[in-house]
């Protein structure tokens, strides 16, 4: 799904309730024709009460997609991916930040996101309350400027030159960049085992 399908699908998800509980207001409050028979009157006020309800248990109803598992950060978690020699994902996110629940709802929902992401340590770090000491020192350190931010950490803990995501990203534009980089990360290693030792 490209860019602007993944914005009209966004668009669509957060304003079909309202539409639908538009029209059912509409053909429960009587709007219709006067000339038609009562028993269509009935049936079109039912299709209200059915349209209202669909636009307001909708979103409900659909429920929770399974997605990207995080572990959340905490001092030391890093060092100790880092001690593993695994790779990370480390996600700043905040309770308040829209684009934070977008890429919950739509990218890190998608099978080719999760399955791209597994190998990885997922970790995210809850940045709701900017004041804590933990927050203020992951900003300072990593140079946070908004959110959300996608860091990818190499085995050894430091940043991916070039693999810094800030905003929101499609789940496709999402799988491509992590693939980018692993090719990226093994050619640097097939050329890092390559060089004679000094």
């Amino acid at each position: 799904m490209d860019g602007r399908m993944m914005e009209f699908v966004m668009l669509l998800e957060k304003f079909l309730p309202w539409a639908l509980v538009l029209l059912g207001a509409y053909l429960v409050l009587g709007r219709v024709s006067p000339e038609l028979a009562p028993q269509k009157k009935w049936m079109l006020r039912s299709a209200g009460v059915l349209l209202i309800f669909a636009g307001i248990a909708g979103p409900w109803l659909g429920g929770k997609k399974a997605g990207v598992e995080w572990m959340p950060y905490k001092p030391g978690i890093l060092e100790q991916a880092a001690a593993e020699g695994k790779p990370v994902i480390l996600d700043f996110a905040a309770a308040w930040c829209e684009p934070c629940h977008d890429l919950d709802r739509y990218t890190y929902t998608h099978p080719q996101v999760v399955a791209a992401l597994a190998p990885l340590n997922r970790i995210r770090a809850d940045m709701t309350d900017m004041e804590k000491p933990e927050n203020i020192e992951l900003t300072l350190k990593y140079h946070i400027e908004g959110l959300p931010t996608l860091l990818f950490l190499d085995g050894g803990g430091n940043e991916i030159e070039g693999s810094r995501v800030m905003g929101f990203i499609g789940p496709l534009e999402l799988v491509m960049h992590v693939k980018s980089l692993a090719a990226k990360a093994g050619a640097s290693s097939q050329s890092g085992a390559a060089k004679p030792a000094q």
